[in-house]
């Protein structure tokens, strides 16, 4: 297992493989059901890195952390001040991440404060970002809302509240992002798409036991990824324009 503070709120737990596989869902990279089958790694790609503009937010989401709130996806009991698991952490990466991601088990409190914007910027793009093909969303303001909830929530729970968003139903929301869903997307108003994505996340964090302790985080969190995806979609229609 990996341990990664998220951007906001706090440790969370991920798989060392970054693709999850939860009883009746899928992973990143398939999935089932009439739409989910078509949800594979075929067709369109991208170039799986961030832009200046996307991983600056994300910088500033790291930067303006100051809860130890935690992910939803911490399986322990509640505290008042839970402590950061993983070890020291730079730019929100712990420790004991940044040693599994590099497959290295003896880097020390130095390497990871001395670890590079270069490194964090892959790390973040090997658990979340290319699993959940964001660099192939039509929208900034989308891949940024898909990439940040990923990383609190899990990548299958950011993928599953995509599909609901885009409309899909039952088996159809399999936890994958393929051709299908970023077809989907494509024909959404990103405006509309990115409001609807921050209404599911919002209603997921409502319905979590510890919602009563945690949700203040958690929702200023939301409402953070909203103002600023829809900041970048107001910035690239200025540009088209």
């Amino acid at each position: 297992m990996i341990q990664l503070v998220s951007l906001a709120d706090g440790p969370l737990t991920i798989d060392a493989n970054p693709t999850p596989r939860p009883a009746g869902g899928g992973s990143c990279g398939g999935g089932t059901g009439s739409k989910g089958a078509q949800e594979n790694n075929a067709g369109r790609t991208g170039n799986g890195g961030f832009s200046a503009d996307q991983m600056s937010i994300l910088l500033e989401h790291v930067s303006a952390s100051t809860s130890a709130l935690p992910s939803p996806r911490v399986k322990k009991a509640a505290t008042s001040t839970p402590p950061i698991l993983g070890g020291a952490t730079n730019m929100e990466i712990t420790l004991a991440t940044y040693r599994e991601w590099s497959d290295n088990p003896h880097l020390g409190d130095v390497q990871g404060k001395d670890m590079t914007l270069r490194t964090a910027r892959a790390i973040y793009r090997s658990l979340y970002w290319n699993p959940l093909r964001a660099d192939a969303l039509a929208s900034g303001g989308v891949d940024l809302s898909v990439f940040d909830m990923g990383v609190n929530a899990s990548i299958w729970r950011s993928a599953r509240l995509l599909q609901q968003a885009l409309g899909f139903s039952g088996e159809e929301v399999a936890g994958s992002i393929g051709p299908v869903s970023l077809a989907a997307a494509d024909r959404f108003d990103a405006r509309i798409l990115v409001n609807n994505l921050a209404n599911r996340q919002t209603a997921y964090y409502r319905s979590l036991a510890n919602f009563s302790i945690f949700g203040t985080g958690w929702l200023r969190r939301t409402n953070a990824r909203r103002e600023a995806a829809l900041a970048m979609i107001q910035s690239e229609a200025a540009v088209v324009a």
